[in-house]
């Protein structure tokens, strides 16, 4: 099998002419149309596809593939050499759509990311947040305004990134709609095929979380000592197991020390800290920017309302909660996802006994750990260690 991608050169054009079978999208056929042999148009039926071509190479029959750009490049070769092997497919590659687009817009391709939401591709958009440009590969199901929305709505700061709807790339109609992201949202429709450029002007320096946790509580403002202490924050992010995680709910955040410590270990991770106290929302926001992490969304207001908006997380911190406790529980772990991890910490009898009966009545197996941690202090003329209060962790697996 070949797959041809670039201008029919005349080596390709009579490497056609010798096939036996030619299979590609309508656009590609109707290019070769003067082509006598059997023909096969790509659907997105990839699995009737490849049993066709079985049954071609059972025949012995020459094949060449047709299709657009680098077919390495989440295209149609991966596919092929996925399920016959490289041994039998000969890929020539032409330019890329993404080489098309970021010559057209001269931006340099040493820090670009190319990302897919074309077919079943969903990557992560929260890779551009670490690279100055990013490439989007756009499909039916996801318009370049569907992503754009995305983007801004989860990171405010890149309304004002400029973007580039590049169309029709190589064609006559060839149309490049450049604007801030903003202006680009609001667009009703961009011509077929096309992909998205995306221009972040102050990238993050580096795509690998801090190993820093457990922070003394004075790196923190908090309110009265209202702060998860270093100790069973260490405790708490361990047993969250964060590198998998792709949302985190930090509920009754109070100071954002759990939220702030998990969006640093994991730059990839989107951290929501939820806090109804207005002193100790201005707290996350002033931490927050203390330590500069830009992956953590402080949001105010009652918790039981506002999860209800929020993306459905992989994990769920519960450490505050108060009397709101035996509502939020089942809420939470109602929106958690599947093989979620939710940790909910107590201090008080009460709170121990409202989550130990809801974990009774879900019939889950769930880890208790009882943390006891004292300090060195002074007594007298002496010293002897002070204990903090017990914190009791609940650890649950969806």
């Amino acid at each position: 099998m070949d797959v041809l991608n670039d201008a029919l050169s005349e080596k390709k054009q009579e490497m056609i002419r010798n096939a036996d079978v030619v299979i590609g999208g309508r656009t590609q056929l109707d290019a070769v149309a003067t082509f006598t042999g059997k023909t096969i148009c790509i659907t997105g039926d990839i699995q009737s596809l490849i049993d066709q071509i079985h049954q071609c190479l059972e025949k012995n029959q020459h094949i060449v593939v047709l299709a657009t750009g680098d077919p390495l490049l989440f295209g149609i070769g991966n596919t092929l050499i996925e399920h016959f092997g490289k041994e039998a497919v000969t890929v020539h590659p032409g330019i890329s759509s993404m080489q098309a687009a970021l010559s057209r817009l001269g931006l340099r391709t040493d820090n670009a990311v190319i990302l897919s939401r074309h077919g079943t591709h969903n990557d992560d958009l929260r890779r551009l947040l670490y690279h100055h440009t990013g490439v989007i590969l756009t499909s039916n199901g996801y318009s370049p305004v569907e992503i754009i929305q995305e983007i801004i709505g989860t990171y405010s700061q890149a309304e004002q990134w400029q973007g580039h709807v590049c169309q029709c790339l190589g064609t006559s109609n060839e149309t490049i709609q450049s604007g801030e992201l903003r202006q680009l949202a609001v667009m009703e429709t961009f011509q077929t095929p096309n992909l998205l450029v995306v221009e972040n002007p102050s990238p993050l320096s580096t795509l690998q979380g801090s190993s820093d946790f457990g922070w003394p509580d004075d790196q923190y403002q908090h309110e009265a000592g209202l702060i998860t202490h270093p100790e069973v924050r260490a405790v708490t992010l361990s047993k969250l197991r964060l590198g998998g995680a792709g949302v985190l709910w930090d509920v009754g955040a109070g100071s954002g020390s759990v939220g702030i410590e998990a969006a640093q270990l994991n730059p990839f991770l989107n951290v929501f800290s939820i806090e109804k106290n207005d002193q100790r929302y201005e707290h996350i926001i002033f931490n927050r920017k203390k330590h500069n992490v830009n992956n953590l969304f402080p949001v105010r207001g009652n918790a039981s309302e506002v999860c209800l908006s929020l993306p459905i997380p992989d994990r769920v911190f519960l450490g505050g909660g108060g009397k709101a406790l035996s509502n939020l529980l089942p809420l939470c772990y109602e929106r958690l996802s599947e093989n979620g991890v939710m940790v909910v910490n107590t201090v008080t009898i009460e709170s121990f006994e409202i989550v130990r009966h809801f974990f009774k009545q879900i019939h889950k197996e769930i880890e208790v750990i009882s943390l006891q941690v004292s300090r060195l202090a002074p007594l007298a003329t002496y010293y002897a260690f002070k204990p903090d209060n017990p914190i009791t962790l609940f650890g649950i697996n969806k």
